[in-house]
């Protein structure tokens, strides 16, 4: 479960605190200076990448419980600041979820431990690109 938060914004603090030492090009974009309020706690399910696959299926099996919060996501990653297991995986294997930016649009944000770094690095793909994830990746998403 992850918990209701308040208030949020994805800035450096938020960055620092979650130790993200990388941010991509489009998750800065697209992403930063983001702010959610009132987010509610919320059950997530984590999902394992059973063969490779483009967004589209993967948003189509998930359905209305694709998307969750930058916050949730967030959190998730702060949880496992240092790299300890938990429920996302720290393997160098990427952990996906589906989130909508501050315009509106849906992007697959992606998060993997850089073991050489020792720290979080994150991501943003357009869902509408041709980007393949490959089998053994993480999803997360809202329980249904």
């Amino acid at each position: 479960t992850a918990p209701a938060v308040p208030s949020f914004v994805m800035d450096e603090a938020t960055q620092k605190k979650a130790n993200i030492g990388f941010l991509g090009n489009d998750f800065r974009n697209n992403f930063f200076g983001k702010t959610e309020e009132s987010v509610a706690e919320a059950a997530l399910a984590l999902h394992s990448l059973e063969r490779g696959s483009i967004d589209k299926p993967i948003l189509v099996q998930l359905g209305e419980n694709a998307e969750i919060s930058l916050a949730q996501f967030i959190g998730l990653i702060e949880k496992q600041a240092d790299g300890q297991e938990g429920t996302l995986l720290v393997n160098g294997y990427a952990n996906i979820a589906y989130i909508h930016d501050n315009n509106g649009a849906l992007w697959a944000v992606c998060a993997f431990w850089l073991f050489g770094y020792g720290c979080w690095s994150v991501y943003a793909y357009s869902v509408g690109g041709p980007y393949w994830w490959g089998a053994g990746l993480r999803i997360v998403s809202r329980d249904s």
